[in-house]
C-alpha cells in the first residue's frame, strides 16, 4: 500500500495494513505521561471516529520518584479530562525485591489484561516506537535469543498492539510539538542500572555516531523480515510435528518420536521444544539457545535423562521418546482396558484406541512381505486355537518370539527392544487359548509363522482411531 507521510496518516495506515483495530473496538491505552503514550493517546482521539473505536486510558504511579509522580499524574489526569477520555489509576508501591525491570513489566501487564474483563477492553495499545524495537533486538541478541526473538516487538500480539512501531522517538517529539502539547519525561531513562537503559543510552548512541546513523530505521526494517521467516519457519516445523513427530499428547504431556525429530534441521527442532514448552506452560517466554542446546545435548548422549525447564517444564529422554510434560505430573500412568474375547473370526472391531480387522486368506497379498508393515500381521490360521483374547501385557506373559527358538519373557522383551514403559503398558497382546500368537505391532510368536506347509492364513491388522475433535457446541453441551 502507498504509505502517507503525516504522522496520523502513518499511524492510521499501520492500523490498517497490520490490521490491529476493527470498529466498535474498545481500546485500552497505557499511558505512563511520557512522550510515546502521549502521541499514542492523542493519535488515537484523533482517529476514533475514523477507526470508529472507544478509548480508555490507564496509568500506574509506581511512586518511585515522589515529586516527579506527583506532577506525571496531575498532567495526566488533565490531559484525558479536557478530552472526554476516561481514565484508570493504580496507586502501586513495589518493594525492593521488585525494583528491577522484568517484575515492574510483568506487573503492568498483568494489571492491563485484568481490566479486560472489567471493562470490555478489546485492545491494550502500548506506545513502543522504533528506537524501542532497535533496543529490544539488539537486548535479545546479546541474551540468546533465536530467530523469533529477534522479530523483536510484534505489531500485535494477542490483545496487546503498538501502533507507533514504524515512527522514531524524533518524529514523536516533533508531533506532540506541531500540537503544542507537552509531556513528562522520566528522569530514570537516563540512568543506565537498567540493562535497557544502557543498551539504549551508551550501545545504540555508540553505533549511530560511529556506525549508521539510521540503525534504529535498518533494524526495524530487518525485523520485519525475520517475523516472516520466522512464521515460514514455524508453520513449516509445526506440520511435521502433528503429521511425524508426536506419539501421544495429553493437556499437560506430549511425547516425541526421536527418531522422526532428528530428521528435521536443527532450527525446526528449535521451532518444537519451543512450542511444545509454550503449551505447557501458556507462553512461551522464557525459552532461550541454553535450554534448546541442552535438550540437543541429552538427544546424542546414551540413556534415559531428565531436563529442568524454566516454569517447573520438565523433559523427559526416555529410550526413542522424548516427552514434555509440567514438573510435579510425572507422565500419566496408563490405565488398562479390560480383556476382549473374540469368539470366531470377524471383520472389524475396535479395542481401546484400536481398530482391528481380521480376514481369513488362501494366498499372501502378491509380492508382500508379510512382516514389512509392523501394523499388519499373517499368521498360520490352522496354528490358532480359537476363541481369541485381546488385551493388555500381564504378570509373568511369555513368548517365543519370531525367529527364535526358546521362550522369552515379555517383560525382557520390551527392556532389550528399547520399549517405553508407556507403551510397554498400552502394547495390544493376542493369545488364543493357549498362548501369545502376537504383540500388536511388534514381534510374532513363531509357533503360529507361515511356512511352506499353510494352506490358511490368517491376516490381522491394527489401525489408531483418529478422535474427532468435539465441535463448539459439543464442547458446550459437556460442560452444561
Amino acid at each position: 500500500m502507498k504509505r502517507r507521510e503525516g504522522f496520523l496518516e502513518r499511524v492510521e495506515d499501520y492500523i490498517i495494513e497490520h490490521k490491529l483495530l476493527e470498529k466498535k473496538n474498545r481500546v485500552l491505552v497505557g499511558f505512563s505521561g511520557g512522550a510515546d503514550s502521549t502521541s499514542l493517546l492523542l493519535a488515537l482521539w484523533h482517529l476514533r471516529s475514523r477507526l470508529g473505536i472507544n478509548l480508555l486510558a490507564a496509568h500506574i504511579n509506581y511512586n518511585l520518584r515522589a515529586e516527579e509522580n506527583i506532577v506525571e499524574e496531575q498532567f495526566i489526569k488533565d490531559f484525558c479530562f479536557s478530552r472526554n477520555i476516561a481514565l484508570l489509576v493504580n496507586e502501586y508501591k513495589p518493594g525492593k525485591e521488585n525494583l528491577n525491570e522484568n517484575n515492574l513489566r510483568e506487573y503492568r501487564q498483568r494489571w492491563f489484561l485484568s481490566l479486560v474483563d472489567l471493562y470490555n477492553i478489546d485492545k491494550i495499545a502500548l506506545g513502543h516506537n522504533r528506537g524501542d524495537q532497535a533496543e529490544t533486538m539488539l537486548f535479545r541478541l546479546v541474551r540468546g535469543s533465536m530467530l523469533t526473538g529477534l522479530g523483536g516487538i510484534k505489531p500485535r500480539s494477542g490483545r496487546i498492539i503498538h501502533p507507533l512501531l514504524p515512527l522514531s522517538r524524533t518524529e514523536i517529539c516533533d508531533y506532540l510539538t506541531q500540537e503544542g502539547i507537552t509531556w513528562c519525561e522520566d528522569s530514570s531513562n537516563q540512568e543506565s542500572h537498567f540493562v535497557r537503559n544502557k543498551i539504549r543510552n551508551i550501545g545504540l548512541r555508540w553505533i549511530k555516531e560511529n556506525l549508521n546513523p539510521r540503525v534504529e530505521e535498518r533494524l526495524s526494517e530487518t525485523s520485519e523480515f525475520l517475523r516472516e521467516a520466522d512464521e515460514i519457519l514455524r508453520s513449516h516445523a509445526l506440520l511435521r510435528l502433528h503429521t511425524k513427530i508426536i506419539k501421544h499428547k495429553d493437556e499437560d504431556e506430549y511425547r516425541l518420536d526421536i527418531k522422526e525429530l532428528l530428521k528435521l534441521k536443527r532450527v525446526s527442532r528449535f521451532y518444537i521444544y519451543r512450542y511444545l514448552y509454550g503449551k505447557i506452560n501458556g507462553y512461551v517466554q522464557d525459552f532461550y539457545q541454553s535450554n534448546f542446546q541442552e535438550i540437543e545435548d541429552s538427544l546424542q548422549r546414551p540413556g534415559n535423562r531428565t531436563i529442568q525447564l524454566p516454569h517447573q517444564i520438565e523433559l523427559l529422554k526416555e529410550y526413542d521418546d522424548l516427552v514434555f510434560y509440567r514438573a510435579g505430573k510425572a507422565p500419566k500412568d496408563y490405565q488398562p482396558d479390560p480383556a476382549r474375547e473374540i469368539a470366531s473370526l470377524r471383520n472389524r472391531f475396535s479395542y481401546s484406541e484400536w481398530r482391528i480387522s481380521m480376514k481369513r486368506l488362501k494366498l499372501l497379498p502378491h509380492k508382500r512381505d508379510p512382516y514389512w508393515d509392523k501394523k499388519t500381521i499373517y499368521l498360520d490360521y490352522d496354528q490358532v486355537i480359537w476363541p481369541l483374547t485381546i488385551r493388555h501385557r500381564l504378570a509373568g506373559d511369555r513368548f517365543i518370539p519370531f525367529g527364535m527358538n526358546n521362550f522369552k519373557k515379555l517383560k525382557d522383551y520390551f527392556i532389550d527392544c528399547k520399549v517405553p514403559p508407556r507403551d510397554r503398558e498400552q502394547a495390544l497382546v493376542f493369545t488364543d487359548a493357549e498362548k501369545i500368537i502376537w504383540i500388536g505391532g511388534l514381534r510374532l510368536d513363531q509357533r503360529v509363522a507361515i511356512n511352506e506347509n499353510t494352506s490358511n492364513i490368517l491376516m490381522i491388522k491394527i489401525e489408531k482411531i483418529r478422535r474427532r475433535k468435539a465441535r463448539p457446541a459439543e464442547r458446550r453441551q459437556k460442560r452444561d
